[in-house]
């Protein structure tokens, strides 16, 4: 199996990009309300009309309710976006262990326990597998779901273990605190203020994070597609 980076890197740069797209066309008064403007309402005395053909007053006071209206929209996007960042960054951590562990197998050990007794292979896989190859990638799926569990940054000291890597202390620091505002976004249901800003630094640190990754599959031996050079 190989670690696919230009997926990876692919969302990590068009994603911030939708996004930023829709900001610029937010931020515009001439192009937002322009748009509004358009828009028709419906009234039971003039039936439908669009708000360009109100009177000044009252298409102000309709325009500028609804320009809030986007505003907030995207403030709540924002936050979104920071969501989406961490959970693209775990879909980048659980295929690139399920990719080491298939170059890797005996990496698995540790990850297959029956109780007390390690390195354990459940007898259906091998029943209903054609190759041993086909074994390896079925324990690796289920391994990199174990070595996913728990707090975000178990998984990450747990990559850097298994690779034998070392994880910069401002990246790793970085991302722990990403997953912890999405967890707060999450569960909490807090609204944090994300800026613009803010979420161009998350996807910047994803890719960051990304390329280190694909360093340490080059290391490790672990095949890698990258269209894009991110690691070459």
């Amino acid at each position: 199996m190989e670690f696919d980076i230009g997926k990876w890197l692919g969302r990590i740069l068009y994603e911030p990009g939708y996004y930023s797209d829709l900001c610029q066309y937010v931020k515009s008064d001439e192009h937002l309300n322009s748009h509004l403007e358009s828009r028709t309402i419906f009234s039971f005395e003039d039936g439908e009309k669009k708000i360009s053909d109100l009177n000044p007053e009252f298409k102000k006071h309709l325009v500028d309710g609804l320009a809030s209206s986007v505003v907030s929209a995207v403030d709540t996007l924002s936050t979104q976006m920071i969501v989406v960042a961490v959970t693209l960054t775990e879909g980048i951590m659980s295929e690139f262990l399920e990719s080491l562990f298939c170059k890797k197998p005996e990496r698995m050990h540790d990850f297959l326990a029956h109780g007390n007794v390690r390195g354990v292979i459940p007898m259906s896989i091998i029943l209903e597998s054609d190759s041993k190859q086909e074994i390896i990638a079925k324990l690796a799926k289920i391994c990199s779901a174990k070595a996913m569990e728990g707090k975000f940054e178990k998984s990450i000291s747990r990559i850097e273990s298994l690779s034998n890597s070392h994880l910069g202390h401002e990246i790793k620091n970085k991302l722990i605190e990403l997953a912890r505002k999405r967890n707060q976004i999450i569960h909490e249901a807090k609204m944090l203020g994300i800026e613009e800003s803010d979420v161009k630094q998350a996807y910047d640190l994803m890719y960051s994070f990304l390329r280190w990754l694909g360093i340490a599959a080059v290391k490790n031996g672990v095949p890698v597609y990258d269209p894009g050079g991110l690691v070459k």
